[in-house]
């Protein structure tokens, strides 16, 4: 994906099977593997990843920017967000050995404050005046 860097060399992640419900969403799970080793596995969700995009894209400039949450040395080197991410929205990610990523609640009902709510249009507004 444009401006999304890409895994480790030699990285893939293979769709596996239908995924786990985590966070109460049906998720795809995935294997990711690097010249022949498994190296770890996320389930995604695929559907999710337009709608969280922004907050992925986030993810991966605090990895590039904030050092506690750059991607650890691990058994296949380090793994960024945006290889977890790849299949979709990673609702949870792990190496052999430690868990990575882990979503306890995703809620796409969220409504702004109320100071920054616009007020209604009323039907008795008088529309935009036309310019003499």
């Amino acid at each position: 994906e444009p401006g999304m860097p890409a895994g480790p060399p030699g990285s893939r992640l293979a769709a596996w099977s239908i995924g786990l419900i985590v966070a109460g969403y049906g998720t795809g799970y995935a294997v990711l593997g690097r010249d022949g080793t498994v190296c770890g596995e996320v389930p995604a969700a695929a559907w999710m990843a337009p709608f969280l995009e922004p907050a992925a894209r986030a993810l991966v400039q605090l990895q590039a920017t904030t050092p506690p949450l750059a991607p650890r040395d691990g058994d296949c080197s380090p793994i960024p967000f945006a290889t977890w991410a790849m299949n979709g929205f990673p609702l949870m990610a792990g190496e052999r050995s430690a868990r990575i990523l882990v979503t306890m609640r995703l809620r796409f009902d969220h409504l702004p404050p109320a100071e920054l709510v616009p007020p209604p249009v009323s039907e008795a507004s008088p529309g935009p005046s036309a310019a003499p």
